[in-house]
């Protein structure tokens, strides 16, 4: 099942992808596929007829990973009414 993230790469403004699994402890590389910037306009710094890429774990700042557009209705947001 893929999962829609938001990748934050060190020193670069953070994008949109697609991954296949949750990483694990043990992987070296992410693997993104379908990267676009969080307006959905794509990233200069991949050719047109990119359709994967992969970062070294060292230049991840961290990773988002964005709950399915089914189960968003399902949680609960908190705000504050004033």
């Amino acid at each position: 099942m893929p999962y829609t993230v938001i990748v934050h790469i060190s020193n670069e403004d953070a994008f949109i992808a697609e991954i296949d699994e949750v990483p694990q402890p043990t992987d070296s590389v992410l693997v993104v596929r379908n990267a676009r910037k969080k307006d959905g306009k794509p990233l200069q710094q991949f050719d047109t007829e990119t359709i994967m890429a992969a970062y070294s774990w060292t230049r991840v700042t961290f990773l988002e990973i964005l709950a399915e557009r089914a189960s968003r209705d399902e949680l609960y947001e908190f705000f504050r009414d004033e």
